[in-house]
């Protein structure tokens, strides 16, 4: 009889370890799969980590272009409402970049090496 009840006692035994490692088992296996989860969604899809950050960067270097062109208008409308006033600054924007001339003048020009 005290065989049986022996076996009955080291098969309990062997349950509760079985299941107390099942349990840390199943503990680490959750939160493998839930990490596993996270960073296939934190690092793929359209709000991914590395998307946002490249758009970001593009973000930024397309607002600084933006403020170029806006400085390059500024500019041009400050140069076209000087070309529109000063007559004295159109004849040498024409001398100078367009090569013209007035009548009786000759032009020369020299090429820097």
């Amino acid at each position: 009889m005290k065989k049986k009840g022996s076996n009955y006692t080291s098969r309990k035994t062997y349950f509760k370890k079985a299941s107390s490692k099942n349990r840390k088992n199943f503990g680490f296996m959750t939160l493998l799969g839930i990490t596993i989860l996270l960073l296939f969604v934190f690092f793929t899809g359209s709000k991914s980590v590395f998307k946002l950050y490249f758009l970001h960067k593009e973000n930024t270097s397309l607002l600084q272009h933006q403020r170029d062109l806006e400085n390059e208008i500024e500019e041009l409308k400050e140069e076209i409402e000087k070309l529109e006033k000063d007559k004295e600054y159109q004849v040498k924007v024409a001398r100078e970049e367009y090569n013209m001339k007035k009548e009786n003048e000759e032009v020369i020009t020299f090429e820097r090496e």
